[in-house]
């Protein structure tokens, strides 16, 4: 792993990463040049060499000076390579605190939508199972004279689909031209012009936004639209 590792700034796709690494290089090269400097002097100390004084007016024999730069040399090695070590341990602390990130962040979302999910599942939809008027029977057959005169009373079987039982609801279906004719105008499902799709089409509408996690919610949330059987219409 350690030989594919890439030390180059631009190696990261990211801007931010990109000057994160500058950032450690730009404090690592003084770190660098102060301690290589003063192994200069550790040497010079250790050889019996003043560094201050040209090589070739100093004393030493060729092998000393030799030995001198060969040691600096191992030295400088050494340096370099603790500096990489340390750069490649801030690149990669950088990388996995990223990764980590982004496996948190991807955690959460899909957290999220399993929940989405889930609550949508468990929650009850009410449909129509039903339908009946005692006025124009059959309601979906029924033509009316003027599609913008009509207002009736509808009876519905509204429950739960794929499950036994239901609750009989009434709607009063009015289109827009009748509005100034009635009273009350409660549990009232409007129109602009009547027809028998549009009527269905309105009612699933409204009771597809009524749904719960149980029959006694989506009861509650059904009845604000529409007047349940035991519910006196005023």
């Amino acid at each position: 792993m350690s030989s594919n590792f890439n030390y180059r700034i631009d190696a990261p796709f990211s801007e931010k990463k990109r000057f994160f690494r500058v950032c450690v290089y730009l404090v690592l090269l003084p770190f660098f040049i102060a301690i290589s400097t003063g192994m200069v002097y550790v040497l010079g100390n250790l050889l019996n060499f003043d560094i201050n004084e040209p090589i070739r007016s100093s004393e030493l024999s060729g092998t000393e000076i030799a030995m001198f730069f060969g040691a600096f040399g191992i030295v400088m090695l050494a340096l370099f390579g603790l500096m990489l070590f340390i750069a490649k341990k801030r690149f990669r602390g950088s990388k996995f605190n990223a990764i980590a990130y982004n496996k948190q962040r991807q955690s959460d979302a899909y957290r999220a939508l399993a929940l989405s999910v889930i609550c949508q599942m468990d929650n009850l939809i009410p449909v129509v199972k039903s339908f009946d008027c005692a006025d124009y029977d059959p309601i979906e057959q029924w033509a009316f004279d003027d599609p913008t005169e009509v207002e009736f009373w509808l009876s519905i079987e509204v429950g739960i689909e794929s499950e036994a039982g239901s609750n009989l609801f009434q709607v009063h279906v009015v289109t827009q031209k009748m509005l100034s004719q009635i009273y009350p105008n409660n549990h009232l499902l409007i129109l602009p012009y009547y027809s028998w799709a549009d009527t269905l089409s309105s009612i699933n509408k409204v009771l597809s936004t009524c749904s719960d996690v149980s029959w006694e919610g989506m009861f509650n949330q059904v009845s604000k639209h529409f007047c349940w059987e035991y519910e006196q219409a005023k």
